[in-house]
This record gives structure tokens, C-alpha cells and sequence, in this order.
């Protein structure tokens, strides 16, 4: 093999690993309902990385974006049930703050 093709080689296998590691890192993402540090450290790269492949790669900041914006559904469903968790233990704190929300008309602050 000429030095030429050793480079394309090594090129080629870097470009491959690359892309693992960001699909790595968006499971991850999506693991950790958006949690850059948590998916930067289950992936193995350094935070500074996933910020400069969502800078670098359109694809990539898409997909960023999609995770971002679905675990901010997971932690309203998330913080839902934890509220309705509260109230059926009888927290007065979740209680006063259920009414209010859901019958501002009734229960005025």
C-alpha cells in the first residue's frame, strides 16, 4: 500500500468513528433527557466536542435540537406525575398549588 492510500485509510476509519460517537452521543442525549454532560460522559467525549459537532454539522444540530425538544415533554410528564404523586400522598404544599392551577377561577391567591 502507498502512503497515499495509508492516509485515505486512516481518514476513512476516523470519518467512520466519528460518526459512531455522535450517534453514541445522541442515544445518549436521549437517555439523559437532554443532559449534555451526562451524554458527553456515557459517550466518552469531552463536552467541548458535542458543542463543536452541533457548531460543524447541520445534521447533527437537527437531531440535537429534536432530542432537546422532546425530553422537555418527558420532564413536563415527568413533573406532572410527580405532582399528582404529591397530592394523592396528601403534600397541602402540591395540594394548594393543583387547585390554583387547574381552578384559578375557584381558588384565587
Amino acid at each position: 500500500m502507498s502512503v497515499k492510500s495509508d492516509k485515505y485509510y486512516t481518514i476513512k476509519r476516523g470519518l467512520r468513528s466519528t460518526v459512531i460517537r455522535k450517534e453514541k452521543f445522541l442515544q445518549a442525549m436521549d437517555s439523559v433527557m437532554g443532559n449534555v454532560l451526562a451524554a458527553s460522559q456515557i459517550a466518552g467525549i469531552n463536552r467541548d466536542t458535542a458543542y463543536t459537532w452541533r457548531h460543524d454539522d447541520k445534521v447533527f444540530s437537527e437531531k440535537w435540537s429534536h432530542i432537546l425538544y422532546d425530553s422537555i415533554d418527558q420532564r413536563i410528564d415527568l413533573a406532572y406525575d410527580k405532582l399528582d404523586e404529591a397530592v394523592r400522598k396528601g403534600n397541602i404544599r402540591a395540594i394548594i398549588h393543583t387547585l390554583k392551577k387547574f381552578r384559578p377561577e375557584v381558588y384565587k391567591c
